[in-house]
């Protein structure tokens, strides 16, 4: 199980969204609800989302099930993946994230 921190608001949470399981995905359905849930709790606020951990555990393939779920994609109207490499290229970053707003 991992955990997710986030900041509230003074406005506080507005809600929270249940994640059906997800067939292909066996054995993190709980890390997918807390992690929808976090995402749902704070998303009045323009904020970064940033899982770390050790190589191959499925990071990338736990925030991506997240991601493209029906529940967050009725909850934004603009969003965003963006891998970060190192070393760091500010252009690409930005090239990056502005082509991912303007596909909208």
């Amino acid at each position: 199980m991992c955990s997710f921190q986030g900041a509230t608001t003074g406005r506080g949470f507005s809600e929270v969204i249940k994640v059906e399981p997800y067939s292909e995905f066996v054995g993190r359905n709980e890390e997918v609800e807390e992690l929808t849930r976090w995402i749902s709790l704070n998303k009045s606020e323009c904020t970064s989302l940033s899982v770390y951990g050790a190589s191959g555990i499925g990071k990338s393939t736990l925030v991506r099930n997240v991601y493209n779920s029906t529940e967050l994609l009725r909850m934004f109207q603009r969003r965003a993946w963006i891998a970060m490499v190192h070393p760091f290229n500010k252009e690409e970053f930005l090239r990056d994230t502005i082509s991912q707003f303007k596909a909208y």
